[in-house]
């Protein structure tokens, strides 16, 4: 993969939260960390979690799903992860991570 790349600069807490979260989930050889938007989230009976918030996920996804519209950002301890920008793809590559108030751990990423 030879993705183009981000400045990514956290909220407190954020990084940790996401590090946290990931840390549990099986991590093949061909997969990366990354944060995926999720519009909404459904209950087992397909009813709506309550309290959920749009906004990015951290998960773990397959390398071959993943495209060159996506970008690649690191954290402070050099973890990488990728994630496809929501907004329309311009020359500004400096982004902003905060945590969504959700039932979930949630997070909006927007450009600086």
């Amino acid at each position: 993969m030879n993705l183009n790349r981000a400045m990514i600069a956290s909220c407190d807490g954020a990084e940790r939260m996401i590090l946290d979260s990931v840390s549990a989930f099986p991590r093949d050889a061909g997969d990366v960390y990354a944060l995926v938007y999720l519009v909404e989230s459904s209950q087992a009976d397909g009813s709506p979690v309550p309290g959920f918030r749009p906004g990015y996920v951290a998960t773990v996804w397959p390398t071959s799903s993943i495209s060159d519209n996506w970008l690649v950002g690191a954290f402070s301890d050099g973890t990488e992860f990728c994630f496809l920008p929501r907004e329309r793809w311009g020359e500004g590559r400096d982004f902003r991570l905060d945590i969504v108030e959700s039932v979930t751990p949630t997070f909006s990423l927007t450009r600086q």
